[in-house]
């Protein structure tokens, strides 16, 4: 057997459609063994340690660990149960259901005992059907709603809430005391303490007589839900709300018991309480279960958009916070600008910008701009004189490095040089060249 759960298609929520294991007895096919295998087998008692090589090893330690007393215990699985991460070789332990503590983040559940939170899946961790990994979340361990399909199921609002599919199918559950599926009726018989059939109706009549109830059952019968038995997959409600499910309409449970005679001595008996005790547990379930499942979608379309508007807040404040760095940058950009001019002696040596600027420029601002650009000129010419003085009077590129004779003028550059025939300078002819 496989020792992961179904989807809602019936595939292996692990490996899919093509996972090798079972999901159930109409999915099993007969063994094929080795020699040695069939040895072992047919001689059990030949080798004693031949036992741990047997094809059901691990079949064996998990009906071991489902025969432990503690684990029999319910308080003692929703407090214990996936709490402690497994510390045997992957390749020694069957993982899954099969082993109590957890094996990934996926597998890892809070004990309800330290940890308070609430059976509605997170809307950061579980999109749609598909459960995330619980890291989605910003909280961690302080989150107050499930993170895991194993926190949900193990909720004790959850747990043994809800009938086992493979009990009703099959008769049988492979994960024995792991299962979070009730595998007995009596036990939501017990939960509602519904022991005696008077006991029943006296509290159906009790609580049908609140307006609360009675707003609700009216629904339920209007919408034609209440006598329906779909299946359910995970209810969320407490048992508060399990009674007040049921109108005082005339097709409600109720009445067809006083029209029936249920309540008077003469024509009650054992049969007919048997039969009404076990429809009236039915239509209990059908409602609690509608009832679960509409509460469930509420509070999950509640966490969403509280997630949404945390986001949007989020997203204000950081747009807030660029614009507010923007404004910073503009005026620190600013602030060097007038500083670079300042350092650069002024912008007068680059000219102005236009010269219409000055028309509208004071007498004083335009003395000032004259005197800033004899300045300015006078620098110029200081630095043309130098350049010219040692750049090479033909390309006025590269510097003075050759002299001409007879002149003796040193006026060209080496690569000028061998093309004059007179010197630039005075126009004597060239003789030679040092």
């Amino acid at each position: 057997m496989c020792v992961h759960d179904t989807d809602t298609r019936g595939f292996c929520v692990k490996n899919g459609p093509h996972c090798a294991f079972a999901h159930g007895n109409h999915d099993l096919r007969p063994p094929v063994y080795d020699i040695k295998e069939i040895q072992a087998l047919e001689n059990p008692d030949s080798d004693p340690n031949s036992s741990s090589n047997g094809p059901n090893i691990l079949d064996k330690e998990r009906n071991l660990m489902n025969e432990d007393p503690k684990w029999q215990d319910t308080n003692y699985v929703l407090s214990n149960y996936k709490t402690e991460p497994c510390k045997r070789p992957p390749r020694l332990c069957r993982q899954g259901y099969a082993c109590p503590q957890y094996h990934n983040s996926k597998d890892k559940r809070r004990s309800p005992r330290k940890y308070k939170y609430r059976s509605t899946p997170c809307p950061n961790v579980k999109h749609g059907e598909e459960w995330g990994e619980p890291g989605n979340c910003e909280q961690g361990d302080a989150c107050t709603y499930c993170h895991t399909r194993t926190e949900q199921q193990f909720h004790p609002e959850i747990y043994k809430s809800t009938k086992c599919n493979d009990v009703q199918q099959a008769g049988y559950c492979p994960r024995g005391v792991f299962c979070a599926f009730a595998h007995v009726d009596r036990n939501a018989l017990d939960e509602l303490h519904l022991d005696d059939p008077l006991n029943l109706v006296e509290s159906i009549h009790r609580d049908t007589n609140s307006p609360i109830s009675n707003s609700i059952s009216a629904g339920l019968a209007s919408s034609g839900l209440l006598g329906s038995s779909a299946p359910v997959n995970i209810p969320g409600m407490n048992e508060r709300s399990v009674l007040t499910n049921f109108s005082p309409s005339t097709s409600s449970p109720l009445q067809h018991l006083h029209s029936t005679g249920f309540l008077t001595g003469s024509r009650f008996s054992h049969q007919d309480s048997i039969e009404s005790v076990q429809r009236l547990r039915e239509e209990l379930t059908s409602s609690r279960a509608q009832l679960a499942t509409w509460d469930e979608r509420i509070n999950q379309a509640r966490a969403a958009c509280a997630a949404w508007q945390l986001e949007s807040e989020e997203a204000k404040r950081k747009a807030s916070i660029a614009e507010q760095q923007r404004d910073e940058a503009l005026l620190q950009v600013k602030a060097l600008r007038v500083e670079n001019e300042a350092s650069s002696g002024g912008p007068y040596l680059h000219t102005l910008r236009r010269t219409s600027e000055l028309r509208s420029l004071s007498i004083a601002a335009l003395k000032s701009i004259q005197s800033q650009l004899r300045l300015d000129l006078e620098e110029v010419e200081k630095v043309l004189y130098r350049e010219t003085a040692t750049k090479c009077m033909v390309c006025e590129e590269q510097n003075r490095t050759v002299t001409l004779s007879p002149c003796n003028h040193y006026v060209v550059c080496s690569t000028c040089a061998p093309n004059q025939r007179e010197c630039p300078y005075c126009q004597t002819p060239v003789v030679s060249t040092s």
